[in-house]
C-alpha cells in the first residue's frame, strides 16, 4: 500500500527561530554596519559660563547616538584634510585613488576634538563655526556633518528603509501572536 504524502512542519508564512535571526542580520545588522563606516555626526555647540561647549554624536541608521564626545571651553577651529592616496589593484591592472577626508577640529586649551565632515563641505561647516565663536549674542548652533555624501547619505538611506521594513514586519508579527491581528484566511 503506498504511503500517504503528509507536508512537512514548514508552512508558508511561519516565523521560524532562523528566519528571524537572518532577517535581524540582513535587515537591521547591514545596514547598521554600513551607517557605522560613515556614520552621520550631529553637533551642538552652545555658549556657557564655561565658554563653548561642543557636543558631537555619532550615529548609527542616523538616529541611534554610538559614539558621543564633548569638548568644553572651544576656543579657536581649523580644519584637516587627508588626500586620498593611488594603489594598484592585485592583479596590477589598473590604479583605484580612495576617498579625501576632511576634519574639523575644535581646541580648548589642552584638547582637542575632531569631527569627520566632507570636504566639500569643509568650508561652510567651518565658515559657520567660525561665525559662531565670533558673536558672543548666539547662544547655541546645530549643524549635521555628513563624512562622506555617498556612503553616508545616497547609499545609506535605501539600505536603511531594511531596517524600518523588518522593524514594522516585526512589530506586526508580535500583534499577531498576541491575537490581536487576525491573519488573513486563505482562499
Amino acid at each position: 500500500m503506498a504511503r500517504k504524502y503528509q507536508p512537512s512542519s514548514f508552512r508558508p508564512g511561519k516565523t521560524t527561530p532562523a528566519s528571524l535571526v537572518i532577517g535581524f542580520l540582513f535587515c537591521v545588522g547591514f545596514p547598521a554596519f554600513w551607517t557605522a563606516v560613515a556614520p552621520l555626526n550631529y553637533v551642538q555647540l552652545s555658549r556657557g559660563p564655561e565658554g563653548v561647549r561642543v557636543h558631537k554624536k555619532s550615529c548609527l541608521l542616523f538616529v541611534i547616538p554610538f559614539i558621543q564626545k564633548s569638548i568644553a571651553g572651544v576656543r579657536s577651529v581649523d580644519d584637516r584634510f587627508h588626500a586620498g592616496t593611488y594603489s594598484r589593484t592585485q592583479d596590477n591592472q589598473r590604479k583605484v585613488r580612495s576617498e579625501d577626508e576632511s576634519f574639523l577640529v575644535f581646541h580648548n586649551e589642552t584638547d582637542q576634538l575632531e569631527v569627520s565632515v566632507s570636504p566639500a563641505s569643509i568650508r561652510a561647516k567651518r565658515d559657520q563655526v567660525e561665525a559662531f565663536l565670533a558673536d558672543e549674542s548666539q547662544r547655541e548652533l546645530s549643524l549635521l556633518f555628513v563624512p562622506n555624501w555617498k556612503f553616508s547619505v545616497f547609499f545609506a538611506i535605501p539600505i536603511s528603509s531594511l531596517a524600518v521594513l523588518w522593524i514594522v514586519g516585526m512589530f506586526l508579527q508580535i500583534l499577531q501572536w498576541l491575537g490581536l491581528i487576525k491573519k488573513p484566511k486563505a482562499s
